[in-house]
């Protein structure tokens, strides 16, 4: 199967949706001030990550999460619970325009502590031993399938001499 089909189903819409699906069954309490959604680059160690969209100068809110999820591989809870984390730290009040609670993000586990609050523990449990078991070889497997980088040539010692 190539990439195209492995990420046919996993779209910008069907991000928005499981955001919205998640938002609507453990954050309705949360207002919804202004945020947004999207897919960006593969990153290996964050899987998702919340911040100011820089086109609104601090007044919308993006959520990105890595490009990975676009791919069926990827278990539907492993990325539910990273958007549900991204959620909670949107609801402490990082960059949102609510009261930040605590002073630093990952503040003994307020999270993870929050998730459980809120319904969250099994996905939550089950996301970390899928990645723990899984994420490390999945994503060394897809770095050694993509084409190696091309090396700039330089020019050789004779070329150096004759002016090339």
């Amino acid at each position: 199967m190539n990439t195209t089909q492995k990420e046919s189903s996993r779209d910008q819409k069907w991000l928005e949706n499981r955001f919205l699906v998640l938002w609507k069954d453990y954050f309705s309490d949360i207002p919804m001030v202004s945020i947004k959604i999207r897919f960006g680059r593969n990153a290996y160690t964050r899987l998702g990550s919340i911040g100011y969209e820089k086109k609104t100068f601090g007044k919308s809110t993006m959520i990105t999460m890595t490009g990975y999820f676009k791919r069926s591989e990827i278990p539907d809870y492993v990325i539910d619970a990273t958007i549900a984390h991204e959620i909670c730290h949107y609801a402490h009040g990082y960059f949102s325009p609510l009261p930040k609670l605590h002073r630093y993000p990952h503040q003994g586990s307020k999270v993870d502590d929050e998730m459980k609050k809120r319904g969250l523990v099994q996905i939550l449990e089950k996301q970390k031993i899928w990645l723990k078991t899984n994420w490390k070889e999945y994503v060394k497997n897809d770095i050694r399938k993509r084409r190696p980088r091309r090396r700039r040539r330089g020019l050789s010692l004779i070329e150096l001499l004759l002016g090339r």
